[in-house]
């Protein structure tokens, strides 16, 4: 194919077309149940979750369940967390346990990720001979 201006218009407007179903559906999306219990909006957030469910009413046992537990994890939140955008970030800096394994070669050993590559094949070592000796054995019985 030649260069020409096409070669990236296309692949551009091609990505467009998701982004702009994203944002066209988003005019029908409703705030999150959890954003407004934590805001303190707690009538619009059992709307919401009700909404979110399938039209539940508001007394079913699985919205009050939901409810409840969406109440104690606010609740630990603000107690151990804090409130605010940083704070959660703040917190898992000063939690040492909450780094990621591959940050440091000795606790990146402890991971699976070395060891797929070294013992994912050894099974297929196995059946592709297998599987010789067996057609290899039936054209014998034949």
């Amino acid at each position: 194919m030649a260069p020409s201006h096409k070669q990236w218009i296309i692949p551009f407007a091609i990505q467009l077309v998701p982004a702009g179903c994203l944002l066209l559906g988003a005019t029908w999306l409703k705030e999150s149940p959890r954003w407004l219990f934590a805001k303190g909006r707690r009538e619009q957030a059992i709307k919401n979750l009700c909404w979110i469910r399938g039209d539940v009413p508001a007394d079913h046992p699985y919205i009050l369940e939901e409810v409840e537990a969406i109440d104690t994890q606010i609740e630990y939140d603000r107690i151990h967390v804090g409130a605010g955008f940083w704070k959660p970030f703040l917190a898992l800096k000063q939690k040492k346990a909450s780094r990621p394994c591959f940050s440091n070669p000795r606790r990146n050993h402890l991971t699976v990720l070395p060891h797929i590559g070294r013992y994912a094949i050894h099974p297929w070592w196995g059946i592709v001979p297998l599987a010789k000796r067996l057609r290899h054995k039936r054209h014998q019985l034949l």
